[in-house]
């Protein structure tokens, strides 16, 4: 689907997270290949795996990190 030149939303979590009843609610409104989980809670470990895989889905696109400068 078209996002107008903006960066996709996507969703990641982990699926013992006291969040994952919402998380779930939320990535059922997304495309599933926006949507990241891994075992676990709501802690840097599983942040960092979802992320991980975020972007290597979704890459962010320099300019993006540059603060909207090309680059």
């Amino acid at each position: 689907a078209a996002t107008g030149g903006r960066m996709p939303m996507l969703l990641g979590y982990g699926l013992a997270d006291r969040f994952a009843p919402a998380a779930r609610l939320l990535g059922e409104e997304l495309p599933a290949a926006r949507v990241f989980t891994t075992p676990g809670g709501h802690d840097w470990p599983q942040w960092r795996t979802v992320w991980r895989g975020m972007l290597a889905a979704a890459p962010v696109p320099r300019r993006a990190c540059a603060g909207g400068q090309p680059g």
